[in-house]
């Protein structure tokens, strides 16, 4: 038996912390005949939140319907109460960057947009700072200048959950020192993935990414 390894399909999910939640996926991914390329987990302590993202692909020579899979998936999130996502992974991702003042990491992103090697859309480079402004403009990406203090806060969330929803963005991307906007993120659940750092951009959340940003968030409330 082969596997058609070249058109790999990517399952997200997250939910409450809880025993046989990778177990589940695994089975269900196995009850359709799904091969697992890939499966990685992490489990938050401080927000009690457990998340898996799993790479998988069908049998060579049979398919894989992804209107299929969502809507049996469906059925096991009834019963694990999961935000998830399943996408074709050849569809090119909408990812909105984060940034404050520091331009080495923005730079990396877009220089390996513009070689091909990220395959994705940038929808947004928002910023509580203009200084990356000019590097925006010099890759034809829309730059959103959104300054935080506390009396705008509430007010730049409200801001910033708009343009996530105007542009379609499939995946917020943070700099650490855009971390304490994670709360309005979060609002929009398992629809919108939330990226920590940027030097992690792709990475599922890990110890040493999530939990300094959780905190910054919650100390901000």
């Amino acid at each position: 038996m082969s596997f058609d390894t070249d058109h790999p399909l990517i399952l997200t999910a997250s939910c409450a912390s809880r025993m046989g939640t990778t177990a589940a996926i695994a089975g269900f991914l196995s009850a359709h005949r799904l091969y697992i390329m890939e499966m990685q987990q992490f489990d938050d302590t401080i927000s009690q939140r457990f998340f898996v993202r799993a790479t998988f692909c069908a049998v060579r020579g049979e398919s894989a319907d992804v209107a299929t899979l969502r809507e049996h998936f469906a059925r096991l999130d009834q019963a694990e109460g999961m935000d998830w996502r399943i996408h074709d992974s050849t569809e090119r991702t909408r990812v909105l960057l984060m940034v404050s003042n520091y331009d080495h990491c923005l730079e990396d992103l877009l220089y390996r947009h513009r070689i091909g090697e990220l395959k994705m859309d940038i929808t947004a480079i928002v910023s509580n700072h203009v200084t990356l402004q000019p590097a925006a403009a010099q890759h034809r990406i829309p730059f959103f200048h959104l300054p935080v203090t506390p009396a705008s806060k509430a007010e730049q969330e409200r801001r910033l959950l708009e343009l996530i929803e105007s542009t379609r963005t499939d995946i917020v991307v943070l700099a650490p020192a855009t971390a304490k906007v994670l709360a309005a993120a979060k609002e929009f659940g398992g629809e919108v993935e939330v990226g920590i750092e940027l030097r992690h951009v792709f990475d599922i959340r890990g110890e040493e990414v999530v939990q300094p940003a959780w905190r910054a968030a919650t100390d901000e409330r």
